[in-house]
C-alpha cells in the first residue's frame, strides 16, 4: 500500500506543478502584447 500512496502523492505534485506552469504562462502571455 505504501507504493500506492507514493504514486498518488507524485500525481498530486505533478498536477500542482502543471497548474502552476499553466498559470505562469497565462500571466506572461497577458503581460506581453500580441503582435
Amino acid at each position: 500500500m505504501q507504493t500506492v500512496v507514493q504514486v498518488l502523492i507524485m500525481l498530486g505534485f505533478g498536477a500542482v506543478l502543471l497548474t502552476m506552469l499553466v498559470g505562469l504562462t497565462h500571466l506572461l502571455l497577458r503581460k506581453v502584447p500580441p503582435r
